[in-house]
C-alpha cells in the first residue's frame, strides 16, 4: 500500500480533491493523518503503480506524438495573436490621436459659437436700447434697457426728455403720503 497526499490521489483516481475526502469520509478509501496533521491516503499498489505513469503533465505531455505539431500550431496562433494585438493598440493610438483632434476642434467652434452669442446678444441689447424695449439679460431676467441719449441735433436742444417716474411711484396723479404707524 503507498501513501499519498490528497491531491496525488485526485490525480491518480481521476477525481477532484473534494470527491477523495467525501471517499475518506465514506470509508470507500483507507486514510490517517502524518505528524502534522495533513490527511494522507493509502492506495492499493496496482493504483499507486499509476502514479509513476502519471509523473508529470509536462512528461505526459511530451510522449505525445502529436506534441510537436500542436506545439508548433499554438506557436502560431500565439504570433498571430500578438500581430492582431499590435494592430488593435495602433488602432487605439490612431482614434485617441484623432479624438483628440476633434475635442480640440469642438473646443475651438465652442469658443467661436460662445463669442457669436455674445455679439448677437449686445446687438439685441443695442437695438432694444434705441427703441426702448425690455431685454434679457445673460442669467435669463428681463431687464429694461435704458433708451439711448439721441445724437445731437435730434431732440433739438441735445438735453434728455424726462423720464417717467417708476410704476409703483405713478397714483394716477395723487401724491404719495407717508403711511401711519
Amino acid at each position: 500500500m503507498a501513501l499519498v497526499s490528497v491531491s496525488q490521489a485526485a490525480a491518480i483516481l481521476g477525481v477532484s480533491d473534494d470527491t477523495v475526502r467525501s471517499r475518506v469520509e465514506s470509508g470507500e478509501l483507507l486514510s490517517l493523518r502524518d505528524e502534522v496533521g495533513c490527511l494522507l491516503i493509502d492506495l492499493p499498489d496496482d493504483v499507486a503503480d499509476a502514479r509513476a505513469v502519471l509523473s508529470s503533465p509536462r512528461a505526459q505531455v511530451e510522449q505525445r506524438p502529436s506534441f510537436v505539431v500542436e506545439t508548433v500550431h499554438l506557436r502560431n496562433l500565439l504570433e498571430e495573436r500578438s500581430a492582431r494585438v499590435a494592430d488593435l493598440e495602433a488602432a487605439v493610438e490612431s482614434l485617441s490621436a484623432e479624438l483628440l483632434h476633434q475635442r480640440e476642434a469642438g473646443g475651438q467652434s465652442s469658443v467661436r459659437e460662445r463669442e457669436l452669442i455674445r455679439a448677437l446678444q449686445q446687438g439685441q441689447m443695442l437695438h432694444a436700447q434705441a427703441l426702448g424695449l425690455p431685454v434679457r439679460t445673460i442669467d435669463g431676467r428681463l431687464s429694461m434697457a435704458a433708451p439711448a441719449p439721441p445724437a445731437v441735433g435730434e431732440a433739438g436742444d441735445g438735453a434728455p426728455a424726462p423720464a417717467s417716474p417708476p410704476w409703483w411711484r405713478r397714483r394716477r396723479g395723487r401724491p404719495i403720503r407717508a403711511v401711519r404707524a
